[in-house]
């Protein structure tokens, strides 16, 4: 398995060369810190990461399969590793972690929610604050969670389960371009193309940098003769 430190301290080395001491100096930052991750309960998760990070996907996917048989059932470990199977297109399997990711954070809910209610009854006040507050942030899956099971969906072709996931991602993040820009994609395919097109205007009005993808993406190009497209994306 790859020795990820080494990997930074070689990039390191080479930017030190070429006179870029300011960002040889962070890769060198990051190396120390990889190393100091030797020593952690969570080293194969944390290592999963910085593996994710310079696309060893193989390697990364290994190291939370080991991670799991440690902790078991871990959301955070379920939902990087349907990431990084999404890296390497294996959409299905993406979307059982996320699910398997979802189910742990409702189990977590409901064990604090408990705890909350003997301490209750225990007058533990502060200890029940504080599983209140662990209960709270248990129940919440964040917009990134459900962008990316929407996009997993997508590539699936299950089109009405990826319209729901990018309307869940919105309610959290409502005028994030990168959820209307999939969520559009995903009116097209669903034949809803006007739908698609309102999606379209108001993320460009948003960030018009969006009309230079627009134009060359494919799964658009069904919409290249449509005058109100053209005029979106200023052709």
């Amino acid at each position: 398995m790859k020795d990820i430190s080494s990997f930074y301290l070689k990039k390191s080395e080479k930017l030190k060369k070429a006179k870029k001491f300011e960002e040889s100096l962070k890769l060198t930052d990051k190396a120390a810190q990889i190393k100091g991750e030797e020593k952690s309960d969570y080293f194969w998760y944390k290592r999963a990461i910085n593996l994710r990070e310079i696309g060893e996907y193989e390697d990364a996917i290994e190291c939370l399969d080991k991670d799991l048989t440690i902790h078991k059932q871990s959301c955070e470990s379920y939902f990087l590793k349907g990431l990084v199977l999404m890296q390497t297109k294996n959409y299905a399997e993406a979307i059982e972690c996320f699910n398997k990711c979802s189910e742990e954070r409702g189990q977590r809910y409901l064990s604090n929610s408990k705890k909350v209610e003997r301490m209750k009854k225990a007058k533990k006040f502060e200890k029940a604050l504080i599983y209140a507050d662990l209960s709270a942030n248990a129940k919440t899956l964040d917009d990134e969670f459900w962008h990316n099971k929407g996009i997993a969906y997508f590539k699936l072709k299950k089109y009405e389960d990826a319209k729901d996931c990018f309307t869940n991602a919105l309610e959290m993040k409502e005028l994030d371009t990168k959820i209307l820009y999939d969520q559009a994609k995903c009116e097209l395919f669903m034949g809803n193309e006007e739908k698609c097109l309102d999606i379209l205007e108001k993320s460009c009005d948003l960030d018009p940098n969006i009309k230079e993808k627009l134009k060359v993406d494919i799964d658009f190009s069904q919409l290249s003769k449509n005058r109100k497209f053209r005029d979106i994306v200023g052709f």
